[in-house]
């Protein structure tokens, strides 16, 4: 997958806020910013779980934190319990 820095710096495919008790299943996304601390239990891509990124699904993520896919995959479904985040699309 070839790397767009400027389109990714600019999220030039566009955002979306996630807030409260919510999930997303039917798009794809590059990047997770957590805006306030976030307890995510669903995290996945094609070949990866919420294990590969979060150790511990019960402890709420901090404000700032910045989650990416690993090995150039992109997320395809996220489940938020509390708190809220930034989907990056892809």
């Amino acid at each position: 997958m070839a790397t767009d820095m400027m389109g990714e710096l600019v999220a030039s495919q566009g955002t979306y806020l996630l807030n409260k008790q919510a999930s997303i299943t039917d798009r794809l996304f590059d990047k997770v910013i957590i805006l306030e601390d976030s307890v995510i239990t669903g995290l996945r891509t094609d070949s990866t779980y919420i294990g590969d990124y979060i150790a511990d699904n019960e402890i709420p993520l901090k404000a700032g934190a910045f989650l990416t896919p690993l090995n150039g995959e992109v997320f395809n479904g996220i489940n938020l319990v509390s708190g809220s985040v930034l989907l990056i699309w892809a």
